[in-house]
């Protein structure tokens, strides 16, 4: 009786000291993974190395594996949190002994961590919007598109950087040569596009590679800024100068002999004044024989750090756009035309437009404090646009068309002031936002509309 309870004591004693029972009573390896603490541990993978069998713990910490051939195992047990731990198992008529495995604690520690992150939409303050309001606060539509889209989608035109925008579309691209935008059923013309917060030309297409984000007031909300249509308001918020080193340099390559080469560099003249300068040179032609484009343009910018309260930024930048006025096959009887390739040119040979689009602004920033910003903007805007070709092809059902040659010339120069104060204010516990501010605009448009007469060649002159 003494032998049984020493012996039965001893057994007890081996499995705690060893991990190890002997008394086995079924076939296979059965086992149990736990803590120091006696706590089971849950999904924990057990592999026998030799044969590469796994399988995971149950709830209870318990695993087993049936059909093992007779022979010495090394079973290697990982879980999340502890070090590995091997335990070697012995085979014999198909039975081995009982595992229990008590998993140590990982000493092993991260070397470093990093968390990334960034700013949501609705904590910034939309430029668009005026009064200086963050998005999520302002009681109006907008939506932002930002650098992080517009660097992904590698955006190079403004109509890639609008395909985000719900509710705003391109409705034209005449002869390929302009974009023309929509929204909630109107025309967004020159009115509805501005740039850093200054009415703009959209002529020539929008040059992309020096946006920082897009910005989009949708609906009557528009009117803030006076003489647009009220679909929407799309303002263009550029790179700005920075005081630290910097810069890159990027080669864009495609179909049909593409290549645009795009240069930023940035960084500080002194410890009051920074400079950007953005420039790139684009080169393609097309699917439609005799169809290319060539594209130069320049972005520089100064900024001005008068005080931490007062700031000065100028802005300028010029782009001249020569291109291949494209009308596609035509239409014959109303219908698509099917008898000529896609690659047929149908221009005459010296077909082209050729435009010239600079914009320059200053804009002036001072915090009187806290709750009150005076902001002022002065700018200027011109587009030249020189264009001879002959436009869409619609023919009759026989296929006769008339060919009309058009020859058109045009100079156009826009000037917009604006000054705006803003402020917060409060009514006990309620904040109130006003923005108090005017604006002006003055333009002055030259059309040159050319008659050819016999043998003569009349110009009139329209403004």
């Amino acid at each position: 009786m003494k032998r049984s309870l020493l012996g039965l004591i001893l057994s007890l004693g081996l499995v705690g000291a060893t991990h190890l029972d002997v008394s086995a009573q079924s076939k296979g390896v059965h086992g149990r993974v736990k803590t120091k603490d006696g706590a089971a541990i849950e999904s924990a993978t057990v592999t026998i190395t030799a044969l590469g069998r796994s399988t995971s713990t149950s709830r209870d910490g318990s695993f087993h594996f049936s059909d093992l051939p007779d022979g010495t195992y090394t079973i290697r047990i990982k879980s999340i949190g502890n070090a590995v731990e091997e335990q070697t198992i012995t085979v014999k008529d198909g039975k081995a002994q009982t595992v229990i495995v008590a998993m140590n604690i990982s000493e092993a520690q991260l070397e470093q961590v990093e968390v990334f992150g960034y700013n949501s939409h609705n904590n910034k303050t939309v430029n668009v919007g005026k009064a200086g309001i963050i998005d999520k606060d302002l009681p109006q539509s907008v939506q932002i598109i930002n650098k992080q889209i517009i660097t992904d989608q590698q955006v190079n035109r403004l109509s890639d950087a609008l395909k985000n925008a719900n509710g705003v579309a391109m409705g034209a691209n005449r002869g390929g040569v302009n974009e023309n935008f929509y929204a909630r059923g109107y025309s967004l013309g020159a009115n509805n596009i501005f740039k850093n917060g200054a009415r703009t030309n959209n002529g020539g297409s929008i040059e992309a590679s020096t946006l920082e984000s897009v910005e989009i007031l949708k609906g009557s909300a528009a009117l803030l800024y006076g003489g647009v249509s009220g679909g929407a308001v799309v303002n263009l918020v550029t790179k700005k100068p920075k005081f630290s080193y910097g810069g890159e340099a990027s080669m864009r390559v495609g179909s049909y002999d593409f290549y645009k080469p795009t240069v930023d560099v940035y960084g500080p003249i002194s410890n009051k004044v920074a400079f950007r300068m953005i420039g790139t040179y684009e080169k393609a032609g097309s699917f439609r024989d005799q169809v290319k484009s060539k594209r130069t343009y320049v972005n520089p910018s100064v900024l001005y750090k008068i005080s931490d309260q007062t700031d000065l930024n100028f802005t300028f930048d010029y782009l001249k756009s020569d291109f291949t006025p494209d009308f596609g096959i035509g239409t014959v009887d109303g219908k698509l035309n099917q008898s000529v390739g896609r690659n047929t040119f149908l221009n005459v040979p010296w077909a082209y437009n050729n435009t010239n689009t600079s914009n320059g602004q200053i804009n002036f920033n001072h915090k009187f404090n806290g709750s009150w910003n005076l902001n002022a903007i002065a700018s200027y805007q011109t587009y030249d646009r020189d264009y001879y070709g002959s436009d869409r092809i619609q023919a009759d059902k026989n296929g006769i068309a008339p060919r009309n040659l058009t020859r058109s010339k045009s100079n156009e120069f826009t000037a917009n002031q604006q000054l705006n104060l803003t402020g917060t204010v409060k009514t006990g516990a309620i904040k109130h936002k006003i923005l108090v501010g005017a604006d002006a605009d003055q333009s002055h448009a030259n059309v040159y509309a050319f008659l050819w007469k016999g043998s003569i060649i009349m110009i009139t002159k329209m403004y």
